[in-house]
């Protein structure tokens, strides 16, 4: 996408992963309190951290792994 114009950014729950991605990919990541488990508190959390990053970035395109990060960006 980056090679196509696209300015590429990451919003993603801390993973092991996480610290190499933007090093290795020169992509900037964002990390939301998301989990995989159902947690009332820190989904109420994890809505709202990502509503205000979407409203900050205005992304035209968005891409989803999990039916739980899908519910939160629809």
């Amino acid at each position: 996408m980056q090679k196509h114009g696209f300015k590429v950014k990451l919003a993603s729950a801390v993973g092991k992963e996480t610290p190499f991605i933007e090093k290795e990919t020169g992509i900037k990541v964002t990390t939301l309190p998301l989990t995989r488990e159902i947690s009332p508190v820190t989904d109420i959390k994890a809505l709202w951290l990502t509503y205000t990053y979407f409203r900050k970035e205005k992304p035209q395109i968005v891409h989803t792994r999990t039916p739980k990060a899908g519910m939160l960006v629809c």
